[in-house]
């Protein structure tokens, strides 16, 4: 078999493999009546800050009963932690909405959800700009 085909074979098994796997987590506005509003990775809030929704989307049950959330400011080459806040979930989900998710001021955040072990589920990236 030549070089090219088996490149080609490792590239669709390595994209269906990840597909059987794909978890996600992303932000909208709100999450009610089982409808997700104003999905996007760019929100505006007043000076203030204000408050999204993260999602949780995956393939596979979550397998974990809790949870945490770590919202962290992203300036430059800086992080700065800004909350964790744990949640009690069903192990069986594998699809989660976590409301009222604060953010204070306008920037780049990186949002992740961890297992209590401390390892990284999945993870998600918002823009805040002030309105």
């Amino acid at each position: 078999m030549n070089k090219k085909i088996k490149f080609l074979i490792f590239v669709i098994l390595f994209i269906a493999v990840g597909s059987l796997y794909s978890q996600e987590l992303y932000f909208c506005q709100e999450y009610r009546n089982g409808e997700e509003i104003g999905v996007s990775d760019v929100f505006t809030m007043d000076r203030g800050g204000g408050y999204l929704t993260v999602m949780f989307k995956s393939n596979y049950a979550i397998g974990e009963r809790k949870v945490e959330i770590t919202v962290t400011k992203i300036d430059g080459r800086y992080e700065e932690l800004i909350d964790t806040m744990p949640f009690d979930v069903n192990p069986d989900w594998d699809y989660i909405f976590f409301d009222d998710i604060g953010f204070d001021r306008a920037g780049y955040y990186k949002v992740s959800l961890y297992k209590m072990n401390g390892s990284v589920i999945a993870t998600g990236y918002v823009e805040i700009v002030n309105g």
